[in-house]
């Protein structure tokens, strides 16, 4: 669309969640959104599937908001680059909520990768340093 318009479809939830945070790479978009039910901030990505950036392990376009399936856990903050997407986010342990882990997934050559990552893969090339 051309005109400014709200997004009222959130697949995958029963409740209607509360955006957070917002990032636009070129052909697709991501949204942090608290999920009161949960009390979680869940990751939605939605546009151009190409090369996996949307995270949903295809490459398939995708025009509502889509939960990605595998971060289950409490997003801190995401960024679209024109051909991929990260996140960073807290990983559950036990009761309590660890550090922050840095997740990626689209374009190989964009995220340290020889091969395109259609879902969210931890990123672990600055572990040790």
């Amino acid at each position: 669309t051309l005109a400014p318009a709200q997004v009222e479809d959130y697949s995958g939830l029963d409740a209607k969640p509360s955006p957070v945070s917002v990032c636009c790479g070129q052909s697709h978009t991501a949204v942090i959104c608290y999920e009161p039910s949960t009390e979680r901030r869940r990751v939605f990505t939605f546009g151009g599937g190409m090369l996996g950036r949307l995270g949903h392990g295809n490459e398939v376009n995708q025009y509502t908001p889509k939960h990605i399936e595998g971060l289950e856990f409490c997003a801190l903050s995401v960024a679209c680059g024109s051909d991929h997407t990260v996140a960073i986010a807290k990983m559950p342990d036990g009761n309590d909520m660890v550090a922050g882990y840095l997740w990626v997934w689209g374009k190989g050559s964009a995220i340290c990768e020889y091969k395109d990552v259609l879902a969210p893969k931890k990123f672990t090339h600055l572990d040790n340093r």
